[in-house]
């Protein structure tokens, strides 16, 4: 969170150069900068006028993204790996498996569940 507070603060030439740096660079689509659950977190412990302004530059520079949380990236790990003793196969984790959007920091993987009432026709054209 020290990061963060500090570009936002911008007390130094290299911050400011820095923090000014990142925002032409994202906004140039050649770099984002990723969210850590332990960030958002920490964020909501900021006194508000502090968490609006240091929100607003992580939303601005993390595109809204963050790391896809340790424990989830570990399950899918051991998965690749029975695959490749089960079959020699080789998958590999893509970037839709690392990264997540930032809302995921409540869960990033979530079940449809439809009352027994509801037309299994209608099921069909929602999923």
């Amino acid at each position: 969170m020290n990061f963060w507070i500090d570009i936002v603060e911008a007390k130094t030439v290299q911050l400011v150069r820095l923090r000014d740096g990142l925002r032409e660079l994202v906004g140039g689509s050649r770099l984002f900068c990723p969210l850590t659950f332990t960030t958002i977190h920490e964020l909501l412990f900021q006194a508000h006028a502090s968490a609006v302004k240091i929100g607003a530059l992580m939303e601005a520079l993390s595109l809204n993204v963050a790391f896809a949380p340790s424990e989830e990236l570990f399950l899918k790990e051991v998965d690749a790996a029975f695959q490749v003793i089960g079959t020699n196969n080789r998958p590999r984790l893509g970037s839709l498996d690392l990264f997540v959007p930032i809302m995921s920091y409540i869960r990033t993987e979530g079940t449809l569940r439809f009352p027994e009432t509801f037309p299994p026709e209608r099921r069909q054209q929602l999923l």
